[in-house]
């Protein structure tokens, strides 16, 4: 193995464990500082869970060759919807997230069985 595709592993892996650990917090303060004590806590199980999923599509992907800068923003979108639509919008707010994450699985899909780099055939 490479020393920078190590040191990039690293890079990746603390940060990741750093926004958990701001998780952490958010779901501490929202508990001792909110009205909805388990909002924040709910919403952090959420983060963690579509998290989860999108490691799991970024496997996926490595293999179809979609681009990694899609997973990234998909993810990033994904986290933005759960804490905008917090506290009473917040079932309006995960049907959005599942929306996003149909909507990705399906370009998977079209992109593995359809890929727009092919030429059509012509008679």
């Amino acid at each position: 193995m490479d020393l920078n595709f190590c040191t990039r592993i690293v890079i990746i892996s603390v940060t990741y464990v750093l926004s958990l650990g701001m998780l952490v917090i958010y779901s501490l303060v929202g508990y001792f500082n909110t009205d909805q004590a388990y909002q924040a806590l709910v919403n952090s199980v959420a983060v963690f869970t579509t998290d989860i999923i999108s490691f799991i599509l970024i496997f996926i992907t490595k293999k179809t060759g979609f681009n990694p800068i899609v997973n990234s923003l998909v993810a990033i979108l994904m986290r933005v919807f759960i804490v905008i639509f917090s506290g009473q919008y917040w079932f309006g707010g995960y049907c959005i997230i599942y929306l996003v994450l149909i909507t990705y699985i399906m370009l998977l899909i079209i992109n593995k069985y359809y890929p727009n780099h092919e030429k059509f055939p012509t008679t």
